[in-house]
């Protein structure tokens, strides 16, 4: 995992496990650690540092779990709203 100045790479994990978009922590047959998307991090961070506007994050992430997850997702707005509360958090985190 990525250790970043104040803690946001935490927040970032928790809130990618509560997002959870494979679905792997919603059941009693969780994987035994919580880094499933401990992959994301860096980028999202990075996209998040940029100054990358919720559209723009939703599109980067469906071409990442496209690319390296394997998932089918058609639209690139499909994850809006999730992007659109980590935008939030970012810039709230800023000052």
């Amino acid at each position: 995992m990525i250790i970043t100045p104040g803690g946001r790479d935490t927040e970032l994990r928790a809130r990618l496990l509560a997002w959870d978009i494979l679905g792997v922590y919603a059941d009693a047959d969780r994987p035994a650690d919580d880094a499933e998307y401990d992959d994301l991090i860096r980028p999202i961070m990075t996209w998040l540092g940029e100054g990358a506007d919720a559209d723009e994050v939703s599109a980067r992430l469906v071409r990442f779990l496209r690319a390296d997850y394997g998932l089918t997702v058609s639209d690139e707005k499909a994850e809006v709203e999730f992007a659109r509360t980590l935008v939030e958090w970012w810039r709230a985190a800023a000052g």
